[in-house]
């Protein structure tokens, strides 16, 4: 079942993000955005930046394919995903697709089964600090049942993190690397479109 379009869009969780006072003593009453003390540079061993050959000697893939041509859509040109299978414990796995663009990597994104996401969840805090924003909203499936979604958001000065208890179904929970410049480009250009169509 597809969770419906009432869950939270990934800039609707940013917007959300808590600020914490700065450490200025010039102006007490100015305030700083959270730094995310524990950003990586690299999951599982690939670099963020990495190309596709270097991602491939660092991470064993159970496969890449490239990007197929869709009718009617541009031509996806030097697009290719790597699919990467975390066997977290004998009962669940995390998937993982390292998307590239180019031959530098892009996007990482994955999914798992959404009744261990409590366990997923205190696994990222382990490993990478407290996240910065948390949101909860109702979600609801087609057939009209009510889930409550828990959204986290890490963001760095290079990186985001996003991990959710749903993705695109109440059966399986979601995580996302993005590079914070490309996020920040797609936000730039949503309020953009959200300013022009005010006008």
């Amino acid at each position: 079942m597809r969770v419906a379009l009432i869950v939270v869009a990934f800039s609707l969780m940013l917007s959300a993000a808590q600020q914490q006072p700065a450490e200025s003593e010039r102006d007490t009453n100015k305030s700083a955005p959270p730094v995310w003390q524990k950003e990586p540079d690299q999951f599982k061993g690939v670099s963020f930046d990495a190309t596709s050959a270097e991602a491939k000697k660092a991470a064993s893939f159970s496969f890449c394919q490239n990007e197929l041509a869709i009718p009617g859509l541009p031509q996806p040109v030097g697009q290719q995903t790597c699919i990467l299978r975390i066997d977290v414990t004998e009962h669940y796995s995390i998937v993982c697709y390292f998307k590239f663009q180019h031959d530098r990597l892009q996007q990482i994104s994955g999914d798992f089964p959404s009744k261990y996401y409590e366990e997923v969840r205190g696994l990222f805090i382990t490993k990478y600090g407290d996240p910065l924003a948390t949101a909860h909203e109702n979600v609801q499936t087609n057939a009209g049942a009510v889930y409550e979604q828990e959204s986290l958001t890490w963001r760095g000065k290079k990186i985001c993190l996003f991990l959710s208890r749903f993705g695109d179904s109440i059966n399986d929970g979601s995580i996302s690397f993005i590079p914070t410049a490309a996020l920040e480009e797609q936000e730039k250009k949503s309020n953009a479109q959200k300013s022009k169509a005010l006008q």
